[in-house]
C-alpha cells in the first residue's frame, strides 16, 4: 500500500475537521460522522473479514451516534455517552455473529475487528466535545489567541500530518522515523504551548503522544505490502483521525 495516499486521505480529513471546529460543533459533528461512515465501510476491507457489509452497517449506525452524543452531554461530560453507544455496538456485532449461524468462518475475527472499528470511529466524538468546548471563543486571531480546545486542535492536526509526511520525504531518516516523529510531535507541542491559551505541560502532552501514535502507524505501515485499492486506503489513511480527536479533548479539558 502506498502511504501516500493513506497521507493524502489524513490531509483532507484533519483539513475539514479543523476549519469544522472554528464555526461550529454542529458542523464539525456532521464531518466526522460522514468520514465515520466512510471509515466503517472501508474498515472490514482493510481487515478480510467477512460478511463486510452487515459488518459495516453495524459500524457505521453505532459509531455516528457516538459521535453526536456530545451535542446534547452536559457541559461537564461532554463525552459520557460515547461509551454507551460503543458498548451497545460491540453488543450488536455479537448479535450479528449469532445469527451468522453455526458454522461460519472467521467469526472471532469479525467481532474483534468490528469492535476495534467501533472504537477508533467512535473516538471521533473528541473532534465534537472539543469544537463545543471552545464555540463560545471568539477571536480573529486563529493562532496567537486560540483557546485552550482550538490550540489541542492545532497541535493535534500539524503534529500528525507534518510527522506523517516525513516518510515521503525521507524513507528512511537515520532508520529511527518513529523517533523522528515524536520529536516532531513535541516540537508543535511547545510551539502551540507559547502561542496558544493551552497550557505549555498539556500542549507537550498532547504533542508528545500524537507524535507517538503517527509515528507507531508510519512504522507499521512503511514496511507492510497490503493491496491499494480505495477502500484500503481510505481505511488506512482514517484510522488515526478519530483517535486524534479524543487526544485533542483530553488534552484540552483535561491537563
Amino acid at each position: 500500500m502506498k502511504i501516500s495516499g493513506a497521507v493524502l486521505v489524513l490531509g483532507v480529513a484533519l483539513a475539514a475537521l479543523v476549519g469544522s471546529v472554528w464555526v461550529s460543533p454542529v458542523l464539525t459533528a456532521a464531518v466526522m460522522a460522514a468520514l465515520a461512515v466512510v471509515f466503517s465501510y472501508a474498515w472490514p476491507f482493510l481487515l478480510g473479514i467477512p460478511a463486510k457489509r452487515t459488518i459495516s452497517t453495524v459500524g457505521a449506525v453505532f459509531s455516528v451516534l457516538a459521535i453526536v452524543s456530545p451535542l446534547y452531554a452536559p457541559e461537564n461530560a461532554l463525552m459520557r455517552y460515547v461509551p454507551v453507544f460503543i458498548g451497545f455496538g460491540v453488543a450488536a456485532s455479537f448479535v450479528v455473529q449469532l445469527l451468522r449461524g453455526t458454522g461460519q468462518v472467521r467469526r472471532m475475527q469479525s467481532l474483534m475487528g468490528l469492535s476495534a472499528g467501533l472504537l477508533v470511529a467512535g473516538s471521533g466524538a473528541g473532534w465534537v466535545a472539543v469544537a463545543r468546548h471552545s464555540q463560545h471563543f471568539i477571536s480573529q486571531d486563529i493562532i496567537q489567541q486560540a483557546s485552550r480546545g482550538q490550540g489541542a486542535v492545532i497541535c493535534v492536526a500539524v503534529s500528525a500530518l507534518v510527522g506523517a509526511l516525513i516518510p515521503l520525504i525521507q524513507p528512511r531518516i537515520l532508520s529511527s522515523t518513529p523517533i523522528v516523529i515524536l520529536g516532531i510531535g513535541l516540537f508543535f507541542g511547545v510551539l502551540t504551548g507559547l502561542t496558544t491559551e493551552l497550557p505549555l505541560p498539556a500542549a507537550i502532552a498532547v504533542g508528545g503522544v500524537t507524535g507517538a501514535l503517527t509515528g507507531s502507524y508510519i512504522s507499521l505501515t512503511r514496511d507492510r505490502t497490503l493491496e491499494t485499492g480505495k477502500r484500503h486506503l481510505l481505511a488506512s489513511g482514517l484510522s488515526s483521525v478519530g483517535v486524534l480527536g479524543s487526544i485533542a479533548f483530553f488534552g484540552a479539558s483535561y491537563l
